[in-house]
């Protein structure tokens, strides 16, 4: 079922079970005071559970891996950072891309943007794209897309792995430690939705890459475009008042209406 009808689903059916329980249990006053807070209250949950489920994250996009692992402190550094796009047609080539511009003064809600940011902000503010990938950084990057662990499922004549565009930043670690940073857009699982990869791997001795870190959101380029959590948030909150409190008024004036007349009918 879609997240959002299932969401909204969700919403009516708590919406109506608490009306039904707090009529019985407080006063007419309490009653119609309870309801816009439990629209309000229903609303923020219903916004938060949406970007959870449909962007992969609860408020924006979170910072990368390299900045939540936190290794041993300051002094990470990128080594070398470059851009690339890959296409099933070009033989799933690594072709050298411009670096993204996302703005310089915040973290936008573009994930690549985002990804970007922080790699500027945290790792390299001057970087400009330099260095190549080995052979070994490159079948990693080519094959992000199909790595089980992602668990990302084309919705039926969509192909999500047949195009995919991203930065990649060598680092190094205040441990010393080596790691490749890789965030990535995908192609679309349904219309207009696509996912956006992040991978944290560590070098090896032998030079191999083993996954260290992951994350897993999505995006929109339209439909949904611009839409954010608050904007739901703030939908939801005028539906629900325009048609909970109404709704909540009339169920209080029948119900007592509909019980009378379930106990004559159980007279009769």
């Amino acid at each position: 079922m879609d997240p959002i009808l299932l969401i909204l689903l969700g919403l009516l059916t708590v919406f109506f079970a608490a009306l039904w329980f707090v009529r019985k249990c407080v006063s007419a006053a309490v009653y119609f005071l309870f309801m816009p807070c439990l629209i309000v209250t229903l609303s923020l949950a219903g916004a938060l559970s949406l970007s959870r489920i449909y962007w992969g994250y609860w408020t924006s996009p979170p910072e990368p891996p390299f900045v939540t692992m936190a290794f041993d402190g300051q002094g990470e550094r990128a080594t070398a950072i470059g851009s690339f796009e890959m296409k099933s047609k070009t033989g799933k080539r690594l072709l050298p891309q411009e670096l993204p511009k996302p703005d310089a003064s915040r973290p936008t809600e573009d994930p690549l943007e985002h990804a970007v940011y922080w790699v500027r902000y945290w790792l390299a503010p001057d970087a400009k794209a330099v260095g190549n990938l080995t052979p070994a950084e490159a079948r990693v990057i080519r094959n992000m897309p199909n790595d089980p662990v992602w668990h990302v499922r084309d919705e039926r004549g969509y192909h999500s792995r047949s195009w995919m565009r991203g930065v990649w930043v060598r680092i190094t670690a205040a441990n010393s430690k080596r790691y490749l940073f890789v965030a990535a857009d995908g192609d679309e699982i349904s219309d207009d939705h696509h996912p956006h990869y992040r991978a944290l791997y560590e070098y090896r001795p032998d030079g191999s890459l083993k996954l260290a870190s992951r994350q897993l959101m999505f995006y929109d380029v339209a439909g949904m475009e611009g839409a954010t959590w608050e904007r739901i948030f703030l939908g939801l909150c005028v539906v629900g008042l325009v048609i909970g409190i109404p709704s909540a008024i009339l169920y209080y004036s029948l119900a007592p209406l509909y019980a009378a007349l379930r106990r004559r009918s159980g007279r009769g």
